[in-house]
């Protein structure tokens, strides 16, 4: 239903730059659609290509798309701009997935840390990156 009403949207031309985030944002994250995902977050960036949000779901987007390369170029660009824990929980996982674990635990501790008295999102964003660190010591 919101994806129907979300492609609406696009489709009337009357998507900004959030809306397209946040359907690209739906398609990779709760739908495991990421090449559909992959479309809008780059119509997105296109709009505000600054924004460390929209730029972190490009990212999210090229990791589930395997284009890990991609995806860190991505992410750090979106630390860069302004760093959030979800930015630094996706970079962890995609320095995680190319088995850069030093830079993978130091992007987790970062999420955890910024994510410790942040909004829910951030905070859940800061708890999963707590879990990832652990799983990473453990297996490093």
């Amino acid at each position: 239903e919101a994806r129907e009403a979300y492609q609406l949207l696009v489709d009337a031309g009357a998507a900004d730059a959030l809306v397209l985030n946040n359907f690209a944002f739906m398609l990779v994250a709760n739908l495991d659609d990421p090449m559909a995902g992959l479309e809008m977050a780059r119509l997105a960036v296109a709009r505000m290509p600054d924004n460390a949000k929209v730029l972190d779901t490009l990212g999210l987007a090229e990791l589930k798309a395997n284009m890990v390369d991609d995806a860190i170029t991505t992410l750090e660009t979106s630390v860069q701009r302004q760093s959030l824990a979800i930015n630094n929980l996706h970079l962890g996982m995609a320095y995680r997935q190319v088995g850069r674990m030093n830079d993978a635990v130091e992007a987790f501790n970062r999420a955890s840390e910024i994510g410790k008295d942040a909004e829910p999102s951030e905070a859940e964003a800061a708890e999963r990156a707590a879990e990832l660190l652990q799983e990473t010591l453990t297996t490093s």
